[in-house]
């Protein structure tokens, strides 16, 4: 049985709950299953439902996500995430929500979001598809660094037109000028992958890798030795 319950704060949260008051509790068994707890959702709207009430007190837009497994703490902290990534996993109809969380006006939610669009990609980069605009508008707007530096491995993912490869280019290399060492180095891994599948780049970003190996930090220096290795390494388009 699922069922909505208020929070102490006054949002809603989804329970699952098979020995639940509306049911026979004599007829209940312990069940065999963890109790999930589904706090990044909308309560059902359908009209009639017992619960369409209570879509009169749940905020609208992307502040919907709030409360949810994304908030608290702070920037050094990646939360519930990986909650997060197992239940939309589970069920992917909900990885818009995370696509609405890289656009609230709380930052943390905004990295989380990142966070868990680029860990769920790893697996299922086709969930990118449908919200290819929006990606690369808020890659190329974000100026927060934690969202650049995911943005920055989500980018090479998605299924692009020349047009919008440029785009995504041109977004890259303003990362490049961050003062976060971590912004940097995964936006010249993406100027890697994606010169690796586009033979037109590859001059272009194999020299940029050269000047990084030159001037770069140690770190970034290491890194782009391996990228600008591999690169030289790969087969010809």
């Amino acid at each position: 049985m699922e069922y909505w319950e208020y929070k102490a704060d006054g949002g809603l949260i989804l329970q699952t709950d098979p020995c639940h008051r509306y049911k026979n509790r004599s007829r209940c068994t312990k069940p065999s299953i963890p109790v999930f707890q589904y706090s990044i959702i909308p309560p059902p709207l359908a009209a009639g439902s017992r619960h369409s009430r209570l879509a009169l007190t749940w905020p609208r837009g992307p502040g919907f996500l709030r409360p949810n497994k994304l908030q608290g703490g702070d920037r050094r902290s990646i939360g519930r995430v990986d909650e997060v990534v197992d239940q939309v996993l589970r069920s992917v109809s909900l990885f818009k929500v995370l696509v609405k969380g890289l656009q609230v006006d709380d930052p943390l939610i905004r990295m989380r979001s990142a966070d868990a669009v680029e860990k769920i990609t790893r697996v299922k980069p086709d969930l990118l598809n449908s919200h290819k605009k929006v990606i690369i508008r808020l890659a190329g707007q974000s100026d927060q660094q934690e969202v650049r530096w995911h943005m920055a491995q989500i980018l090479p993912r998605l299924s692009l037109t020349p047009g919008e490869r440029q785009t995504i280019v041109d977004t890259l290399y303003v990362y490049l000028n961050d003062k976060s060492k971590i912004v940097v180095t995964f936006a010249l891994q993406a100027l890697a992958d994606l010169a690796a599948a586009d033979k037109q780049l590859q001059p272009d970003v194999m020299r940029l890798l050269q000047e990084f190996i030159e001037t770069g930090s140690p770190a970034i220096k290491n890194r782009g030795r391996k990228l600008l290795a591999k690169l030289k390494a790969s087969p010809p388009i």
